[in-house]
C-alpha cells in the first residue's frame, strides 16, 4: 500500500551450528533489532538464553533457547524462526516482523569480509574454558583496552562467558554488532548494492523469513539509520530472578510486570533505565560478585574461580 511502517523489527538468532551435528541447533545469541523509518531511531534488546518461557502452542516450559529447535523439529508452520519469533514477540509483548539466522561460520566470514571490527574492550578477559569446535576447551585471553579483532577472535569475544556472566556477554555481542556496522559506514559499505552483495556472499550461513521483493528496501533503510545513538537494553537482574531448575540448572524467571512497562518505554524509544541507577545496580552487581566470590573461598579454597553466578550448568 505504499505506507511507510512506524516500526519494524528483526529477530537476530546466532546459532552455534556444529558442521557434525545434524541435529537442530539452540540459539545461544538472542537480539531484537527495532527500526523506525521515519526518524531512523534504533533500538536493541538482548534476550538471554536463559529466559524460561512457555513455548507457545506446545505444553513445555523451559529455555527460550529451545524455541528454535522445537520449531524446526516438530516442523512448526514457518519452522523454528517463525517459533522463535513468536515466543520472543510474547515475552515481550511486542510483535516481531522477521527473524534472521546465522551460524557462527558466517559470523566470522562477515567480519573477515569487511576487514575486522575496532572495540574497546572494558576490562580484561581470561577465559580458560573457552570451548572449541571439537568439543575441547581452549583458552582465550584479550586485554582491556581499544583492540582490533578479525572474524574468528571477534566470536570469541561475543561468545566468551566464564569470565564474568551471560549479563555482560550479551553487552558484548550488542558491542559487537555495533561495531560491525561502524565498520560498513566507515568504509562506505552501507549501501543496498553492497549490503545485497554481503547477503549474496552470506546465503549458506544465514536463513531469514524476509520476503525477496522487501530485502533491497529494508537494506537501503540501513543507510538512513540513526547510528550512533543506540538505545540499548539487556533483560538481566533487574527484569528476571535467577533460579535453580531441578534438570535445566539455573533459570531465569522473567518478571512480566516489569518487562512490559520496559518494553512500552523502549519501543517508544524512550531509555529504559536512568544513567544514575544503572551505576547503582553495576556497583549492586559487583557487591553481590564479591560476596559470592568470599562464599566460595570459604567453602573450599580449590573450588575458588570455578562455577559461579552466571555460568550456564552443562
Amino acid at each position: 500500500d505504499g505506507v511507510t511502517p512506524e516500526r519494524i523489527t528483526f529477530l537476530l538468532l546466532g546459532v552455534d551450528q556444529r558442521p557434525d551435528d545434524p541435529s537442530p541447533p539452540r540459539t545461544d545469541n538472542i537480539i531484537v533489532l527495532t527500526v523506525e523509518p521515519q526518524s531512523g531511531k534504533v533500538g536493541m534488546v538482548s534476550v538471554p538464553r536463559d529466559m524460561f518461557v512457555s513455548i507457545p502452542g506446545f505444553d513445555y516450559s523451559g529455555k527460550i533457547n529451545t524455541a528454535y529447535p522445537i520449531g524446526e523439529s516438530s516442523k512448526y508452520p514457518g519452522g523454528g524462526g517463525a517459533l522463535a519469533k513468536k515466543t520472543v514477540s510474547e515475552l515481550l509483548g511486542y510483535p516481531i516482523d522477521y527473524y534472521v539466522k546465522i551460524n557462527f561460520d558466517g559470523f566470522v566470514k562477515i567480519v573477515d569480509l569487511i576487514g575486522g571490527i575496532d572495540v574497546v574492550v572494558p576490562k580484561t578477559i581470561h577465559d580458560e574454558e573457552y570451548p572449541t569446535i571439537d568439543y575441547g576447551i581452549e583458552t582465550f585471553h584479550i586485554d582491556a583496552g581499544p583492540q582490533h579483532l578479525d572474524g574468528e577472535t571477534a566470536l570469541k569475544y561475543a561468545r566468551t562467558r566464564h569470565a564474568d556472566d551471560d549479563f555482560e556477554r550479551a553487552k558484548r555481542q550488542q558491542q559487537v554488532l555495533l561495531a560491525v556496522k561502524d565498520k560498513l559506514v566507515q568504509n562506505k559499505l552501507m549501501t543496498t548494492l553492497h549490503l545485497l552483495d554481503l547477503v549474496r556472499l552470506m546465503n549458506d550461513s544465514v536463513e531469514h523469513d524476509i520476503p525477496p521483493m522487501e530485502l533491497p528496501g529494508l537494506l537501503s533503510l540501513a543507510s538512513k539509520m540513526q547510528i550512533n545513538n543506540v538505545n540499548q537494553l539487556v533483560l538481566d537482574t533487574r527484569y528476571a530472578q535467577i533460579v535453580t531448575h531441578d534438570t535445566l540448572g539455573w533459570i531465569l524467571v522473567p518478571n512480566r510486570a516489569k518487562i512490559r512497562p520496559a518494553m512500552d518505554t523502549f519501543f517508544a524509544g524512550q531509555p529504559t533505565v536512568d544513567e544514575a541507577n544503572v551505576e547503582a545496580l553495576v556497583q549492586q552487581q559487583a557487591r553481590q560478585e564479591a560476596d559470592l566470590a568470599r562464599q566460595q573461598v570459604r567453602n573450599d579454597f580449590q573450588t575458588f574461580g570455578g562455577r559461579h553466578l552466571g555460568q550456564e550448568v552443562e
